[in-house]
C-alpha cells in the first residue's frame, strides 16, 4: 500500500495545476452529481419528486429554477458534497420507501462502481488516473451505508422502522 501511495504522490507532482484541480475538486463533484441523482431519481419513482439539487454545501451562490420539474438546481459555496431535498409527500411514504430513498445514493456509486470496473476489466487502463478514480469510488461504495454518513443512518434507522413497526407510514 505504502508503495502505491508513493506512485501516486509521485505521479501527481507530475500533472499541471488544471489537471491538479480537475481530479481534486471537479472529479468528486462529478461522482457528487451521480449520487445526488440516484436520490433525485428514486424521490421521482416514489412520487414526491425534489425541490431542490444542490451541489456543495454553505449558504448558495447561485439558484436555477427548472420549471418543467418543479426543483430548483442550487449551486453552494463550498464545492464539495451535495443535497436533494424531498417534495411534501415524503412524509407520507412508507418507511420502506424512506429507507429506498436513503439507500438511493448508494445504489447509484454502486452502479457507477460497476461501470468504473467494467472499463477496468474490458479496457487497458494502465494509466494510474483510472486506477485513483477506481479506488475513490470503491471508498465511496464502501463507506456509503455505514451508519456514521447521513445515508447510512436514514437507511438503517428507515429499515429498522420498516421490520419492527405496526405502521407502515410515518
Amino acid at each position: 500500500m505504502t508503495e502505491y501511495l508513493l506512485f501516486m504522490g509521485s505521479y501527481f507532482q507530475t500533472l499541471t495545476n488544471s489537471e491538479l484541480v480537475a481530479i481534486l475538486v471537479i472529479l468528486p463533484m462529478a461522482f457528487t452529481v451521480c449520487h445526488e441523482a440516484g436520490h433525485y431519481y428514486a424521490a421521482y419513482l416514489c412520487g414526491v419528486g425534489s425541490d431542490e439539487f444542490a451541489l456543495g454545501r454553505g449558504p448558495t451562490i447561485l439558484r436555477i429554477p427548472v420549471s418543467s420539474v418543479g426543483c430548483n438546481f442550487a449551486f453552494r459555496l463550498f464545492p464539495f458534497g451535495g443535497r436533494v431535498t424531498y417534495g411534501e409527500g415524503y412524509w407520507l411514504l412508507s418507511y420502506a420507501k424512506c429507507a429506498l430513498l436513503a439507500a438511493a445514493g448508494w445504489l447509484a456509486d454502486v452502479v457507477l462502481w460497476l461501470m468504473c470496473y467494467s472499463m477496468q476489466v474490458f479496457i487497458d487502463t494502465s494509466e494510474p488516473i483510472y486506477t485513483f478514480i477506481f479506488f475513490v469510488i470503491s471508498v465511496r461504495v464502501c463507506t456509503g451505508l455505514l451508519p456514521v454518513t447521513s445515508d447510512g443512518r436514514n437507511t438503517v434507522y428507515y429499515l429498522y422502522l420498516a421490520i419492527t413497526s405496526r405502521s407502515d407510514k410515518h
